[in-house]
């Protein structure tokens, strides 16, 4: 599988690409720094929803992920038959915790709708957890 590493204004974004292959790579990669997983799902194809929600299950497991929160990209939502984001939220039964939270964000990588919502919530979302450990120390 391909990791293709990326650097922004001191936040290091990690990628691959979901295959049966990587998942099975899973345990040769650290996880130990990763604050949020980001997935990017194609909302108009049910089977790869369906898988998708097979291979969250797996990496919410993994102790080293236990706290990092989750963004799903429902992406092609400019397609006719694309699933809105609440119904793949349904469908991947995200849970999020006080430690973790989970938010599906509808997107066309196409036209750009809906990525830079899905980008703000995830630094609102860690600014707050920032916060929120700061004053409990």
């Amino acid at each position: 599988f391909i990791l293709e590493k990326a650097n922004y204004k001191n936040v290091t974004f990690c990628s691959w690409d979901l295959t049966p292959e990587s998942i099975q790579m899973h345990h040769k990669i650290d996880f130990s720094h990763v604050q949020c997983l980001i997935f990017v799902i194609d909302s108009t194809d049910r089977d790869a929803i369906n898988m998708s929600r097979e291979h969250l299950d797996i990496m919410m497991c993994y102790p080293a992920l236990s706290k990092a929160h989750v963004l799903v990209f429902a992406n092609k939502q400019d397609l006719p038959g694309a699933r809105s984001a609440d119904d793949i939220a349904k469908t991947l039964m995200l849970k999020g915790d006080n430690d973790r939270r989970c938010h599906v964000q509808g997107s066309s990588s196409l036209s750009g709708d809906g990525i830079l919502d899905g980008l703000r919530w995830i630094f609102l979302t860690m600014k707050k957890q920032e916060k929120r450990a700061q004053s409990q120390q």
